[in-house]
C-alpha cells in the first residue's frame, strides 16, 4: 500500500484534472453553439438558394420589379419587409407556446 502522501498527491492531482476537463468541456460546448448558430445560417441560405433555384420566376420578377419601380421604392418595399420579418421572427416563439400550451386543453 503506497504511502498516505501520494495518495493525496494522486487525489489532488485526479481533483485538478477533474476540473481542466470540466474547463475544455464548457469551451468545447461553447465553441459548439457558436458553431451550430453559423450553420444554421449557412442553411438559410442554402435553403434560398435552391428556392432560387427551383423557381427562377422569383428571381425574374424581383429583376422586373427594380426596373419598373424606382430604387427608392424597392428599397423602401425591402426594410418594410425586414420589419415585418423581425416582427415575426418575436412572436413566432410567443404564439407557438401558447399553441403548445392551449393544445392540452382541447381534446376530442
Amino acid at each position: 500500500m503506497p504511502p498516505p502522501s501520494l495518495n493525496s498527491r494522486l487525489a489532488q492531482r485526479r481533483n485538478a484534472l477533474l476540473a481542466k476537463s470540466q474547463q475544455q468541456r464548457d469551451a468545447l460546448q461553447l465553441q459548439a453553439g457558436r458553431i451550430r448558430q453559423s450553420l444554421a445560417f449557412t442553411d438559410i441560405g442554402l435553403r434560398i438558394g435552391e428556392k432560387i433555384r427551383q423557381h427562377p420566376l422569383i428571381v425574374t420578377g424581383v429583376v422586373a420589379a427594380a426596373f419598373v419601380l424606382k430604387p427608392r421604392k424597392l428599397f423602401s418595399l425591402f426594410n418594410k419587409g425586414m420589419i415585418a420579418w423581425r416582427v415575426w421572427q418575436s412572436i413566432r416563439p410567443k404564439l407557438k407556446a401558447a399553441a403548445r400550451k392551449n393544445s392540452g386543453q382541447f381534446t376530442d
